[in-house]
């Protein structure tokens, strides 16, 4: 699978239509969480597995705001 990205375009850049929108098949959408990681302390999304309900976690989740450290 060859999406226009990395050395892909490098090599392969006349082989695109840059009119075209491409979107790599392995883009995340954060609208759609199909897999979370939890970290060893219960982090995950932004909150707490062991202060806070999982289901509780998923309905407050907002993809669109970043957290900065």
């Amino acid at each position: 699978m060859i999406f226009s990205s990395g050395n892909a375009l490098k090599y392969l850049g006349e082989y695109f239509d840059f009119n075209k929108g491409y979107v790599s098949p392995y883009a995340e959408n954060p609208k759609d969480i199909s897999a979370i990681s939890v970290r060893p302390n219960g982090d995950v999304l932004d909150d707490n597995i062991y202060c806070t309900d999982i289901l509780k976690i998923f309905d407050k989740y907002c993809p669109h705001i970043k957290k900065t450290l």
